[in-house]
């Protein structure tokens, strides 16, 4: 056998892993773009979100009491949270679908590789 026949497997063999793990890591960096993406909607909607009028509705509610406590006001500050609830959701499907990915990345780079002889 010639030097060339045995490296043709191997260098088959890495470009095969090195297509995956470039396949994994352009996920990765989607995934990254996706959430920043997310994080800035979510910053423009907090942004423009002035949740005012409705306590103000909700107080006025109250005027015959003597004195307004924070806790008159959780089910609107509840109702306003909740906007926020798809993203945190979304957030975290990113995060699993990375964290999915990484220990594929990890698992391919634990394969034993053939000895190169030098």
């Amino acid at each position: 056998m010639t030097p060339a026949s045995h490296a043709a497997p191997q260098s088959v063999q890495s470009r095969n892993h090195a297509r995956s793990l470039r396949i994994k890591l352009e996920e990765l960096e989607a995934f990254r773009r996706e959430r920043t993406e997310l994080v800035q909607q979510v910053r423009a909607l907090e942004a423009s979100d002035d949740i005012q009028p409705q306590i103000l509705r909700v107080a006025s509610g109250f005027e015959g009491l003597a004195e307004l406590k924070a806790e008159m006001f959780e089910d609107t500050l509840d109702e306003e949270l909740e906007k926020y609830d798809v993203s945190l959701r979304e957030m975290e499907s990113y995060r699993q679908k990375q964290e999915a990915v990484i220990s594929d990345i990890k698992v391919q780079s634990n394969v034993d590789w053939p000895k190169t002889s030098g």
